[in-house]
């Protein structure tokens, strides 16, 4: 039911059509080999010093992360270059740190059912659970179709588009399947 396109208006079947058109480039991190090694370098010391994945269940992460990364910009600001505990760049720990801040606040807006980022209005839906749809109004080409976004229990994302129906004849619970295997419920409006 998505409605996925060629950024250059090829057919689906043609030879050379890719459907990619407005989905992220992730290949653009890329650009930041340094930055991502910093990151991958403070992720490794924190997992041989705590565990790895522990930080996901610190209590009040967001506030915590939030401190840490504070600590090293002050340090970083006060001339010291590198923490004296790992011999890292205190830069590094702050972007470290700055990156659990933004996927747990991504996780808790995506779980709360609030806008994240990307997709317009997430919607927590779980397994068998009845969706409340949260429609935005899209214009894929020239023909209008609501949007409707769902997160699955694993926290993926899932887009259902749907031609607009002024005046639906009924609504249909519509389950899409996940990548882990459970679904998502829809209850998207049929002529």
């Amino acid at each position: 039911m998505t409605i996925e396109q060629d950024p250059n208006g090829f057919d689906p079947h043609a030879p050379g059509a890719k459907l990619d058109a407005g989905k992220i480039r992730a290949g653009l991190l890329m650009q930041f080999p340094r930055a991502l090694g910093a990151i991958a370098s403070i992720a490794t010391y924190g997992a041989d010093k705590y565990s790895e994945g522990g930080w996901q269940s610190v209590p009040d992460g967001i506030k915590r992360y939030t401190d840490a990364m504070f600590r090293h910009l002050i340090k970083h600001a006060e001339g010291e270059v590198f923490d004296l505990e790992s011999g890292f760049p205190h830069l590094w720990h702050a972007l470290w740190n700055l990156t659990a801040v933004v996927e747990l606040t991504e996780r808790e807006f995506q779980y709360s059912g609030s806008v994240g980022v990307q997709e317009p209005g997430p919607i927590r839906c779980t397994d068998e659970s009845s969706a409340n749809s949260h429609p935005d109004i899209y214009d894929f080409g020239g023909s209008c179709a609501q949007t409707y976004v769902g997160i699955c229990e694993c926290g993926e994302r899932i887009m259902v588009s749907a031609q607009e129906n002024a005046a639906p004849e009924y609504e249909a619970d519509v389950y899409v399947k996940c990548r882990c295997g459970k679904s998502v419920h829809f209850n998207l409006p049929v002529n």
